[in-house]
């Protein structure tokens, strides 16, 4: 979460993140809109969790053995080639932590104003 990936060899490195944290990992793909080298389609990821899950904050939730379902919606770049130049997906973590049974801590908006 909140890293970049940038060529084949990274990317590979997410899916295997991926699925190690959760094996049984399902993506299925709904509703498509495509125009001018851009597609965002919505998307649903379910599955198990198999070990703990790190939060932005850098702290972590114990997951293990929870299933969860999130859906959220990919923007993905194009060139005239066809070829994938960039792909960033949007959802909702709050909706994952939520499904473990944790909560996300609100920040405080005076933190660190005098």
């Amino acid at each position: 979460m909140g890293a970049t990936y940038v060529g084949k060899n990274e990317i590979l490195r997410f899916h295997r993140w991926m699925l190690k944290f959760s094996p049984d990992s399902l993506i299925v793909f709904g509703d498509a809109a495509v125009q001018d080298g851009l597609a965002y389609m919505e998307w649903s990821w379910s599955g198990s969790i198999t070990g703990p899950l790190r939060l932005p904050g850098g702290s972590y939730v114990d997951a293990s053995g929870k299933k969860f379902d999130v859906t959220g919606v990919a923007q993905c770049r194009f060139n005239s080639d066809g070829k994938l130049t960039s792909h960033r997906d949007y959802w909702d973590i709050g909706l994952l932590v939520e499904q473990l049974g944790e909560r996300l801590a609100v920040a405080d908006p005076d933190a660190g104003s005098s």
